[in-house]
């Protein structure tokens, strides 16, 4: 799947669930990127705390549950990008152009 077929998928999903193309304002959606990451962050503080941080140790029912939780950040992302006028290629062009910080020299 590429980050066209993403968005296409979620473009329809928007219009089954909502009848219209991404209705509401930017904060609600920044909103629920910030709500599905914080998820994440959880799962991922659990498993340094039950497994010491080894992925290897950790369930398949957890890494699908992680996998899932991902899957809605991007969709969230997504969204953003198409408020804001983009696409999640804009997006994925602007993080790899974005300066290292660790190398002043790339600023």
């Amino acid at each position: 799947m590429t980050f066209d077929d993403l968005a296409d998928a979620a473009l329809k999903r928007e219009m089954r669930v909502h009848g219209a193309a991404y209705p509401f304002e930017a904060w609600y959606y920044a909103l629920g990127l910030v709500g599905d990451a914080g998820e994440i962050a959880d799962k991922v503080k659990n498993i340094y705390r039950d497994a010491g941080g080894d992925l290897s140790r950790v369930p398949q029912k957890t890494r699908d549950v992680l996998l899932h939780e991902l899957g809605d950040v991007l969709l969230y992302v997504n969204a953003l990008a198409v408020k804001l006028g983009g696409s999640l290629d804009d997006v994925a062009r602007a993080a790899s152009q974005k300066p290292d910080p660790r190398r002043p020299s790339t600023y």
